[in-house]
């Protein structure tokens, strides 16, 4: 079963062609990212040094002097810190075991226990723009801290940032791929759930455990099927023609964005609001007339007569929706 930290970054992994992470950040959890060296093509590991590492921090202080913030990030990530949070900055103080700060670590108390002199420079950047109206909670440092490296990565690969929702800030520059999670999200709730309102009316109420999102339960119900580790069901869903056509809604939804395309959008959203509706009535997808897979056709040779079920060639051009609504599909199939 996949962490609840872990099924965070699934959605990338799964949906995205090419993914580059963090090196330093997944050597500080490969406990509990074993499972990243199954999958063999389209995910690269950053070898990224000591010293890139301290120049991204540096860059990251430079950056941070040029925000403007407002009173009201005195409350901003006003909570305990969580141990995937915390272990983004810094190893576990037990011998790489147990988390690296406290719960109820304060920003005021990072200033004693952060290792590196570079973290050290940024929280004093940050003290100094922020004055008075420091977070309270030492998360918050560790959140902006890392989101300014990672904006400071992306400037240097001249790639696409996406942020996990800990890390991830409503900054310019930063290109989240929000919509991707949207989409999943919404046929989540309104399908998943309303087959689980009339599974609770006529069976009665079940004990719910907690609920992993569309894709992550997807993968989980794969894994234990097949017996195959997380990394191997990610893989086999990289290279499947499911995920491949969604790449390809994808990209038509993301043009048609850049364009300012109404008409597009319009009727993307239109065929997605439609399936939404239907599938809320009833698990899963109904095909549409005439959309067959197979069609049986008859081979005449001499005296024998052969009936065979033939693949339906694809003359029609599928629209983005129809892409994005395949994989859907797919991983309503076990909801």
């Amino acid at each position: 079963m996949l962490d609840m930290h872990s099924r965070k970054v699934i959605q990338s992994l799964v949906v995205f062609d090419q993914v580059l992470l963090d090196g330093p950040s997944v050597a500080r959890n490969s406990e509990s990212l074993l499972w990243l060296a199954d999958i063999e093509e389209g995910i690269e590991i950053l070898d990224i040094t000591s010293d890139d590492q301290k120049a991204l921090y540096m860059s990251a202080a430079v950056l941070a002097r040029q925000i403007r913030p407002s009173d009201s990030i005195e409350n901003f990530m006003r909570m305990h810190m969580p141990i995937e949070l915390g272990n983004e900055i810094q190893h576990g103080r037990y011998h790489g075991h147990g988390p690296a700060f406290y719960p109820s670590t304060y920003w005021r108390h990072l200033q004693g226990q952060l290792e590196s002199e570079d973290l050290r420079e940024l929280q004093r950047a940050f003290n100094d723009i922020l004055g008075t109206n420091v977070p309270f909670s030492g998360a918050a440092f560790v959140a902006l801290a890392r989101s300014f490296y990672y904006l400071c990565l992306q400037e240097s690969l001249g790639s696409s940032l996406l942020l996990d929702p800990l890390k991830a800030l409503d900054t310019p520059g930063v290109y989240a791929h929000k919509y991707v999670g949207r989409i999943l999200d919404l046929f989540d709730s309104e399908v998943r759930e309303a087959f689980l309102a009339r599974k609770s009316k006529w069976l009665g109420e079940a004990p719910r455990s907690l609920r992993l999102p569309l894709l992550a339960n997807y993968i989980d119900y794969e894994a234990e099927r097949r017996g195959w580790s997380t990394g191997r069901v990610i893989l086999w869903m990289r290279q499947s023609r499911e995920v491949a056509l969604f790449r390809k809604g994808l990209a038509e939804l993301q043009a048609a964005i850049d364009n300012n395309d109404a008409a597009s959008l319009d009727e993307i959203f239109a065929e997605l609001d439609a399936a939404a509706e239907e599938w809320s009535k009833r698990l899963g997808v109904t095909r549409r007339k005439g959309s067959n897979d197979e069609i049986s056709v008859s081979v005449s040779l001499p005296f024998v007569g052969v009936a065979k079920s033939l693949p339906l060639p694809h003359f029609t051009r599928r629209s983005a929706s129809d892409k994005l609504l395949v994989f859907v599909s797919q991983l309503l199939s076990v909801a």
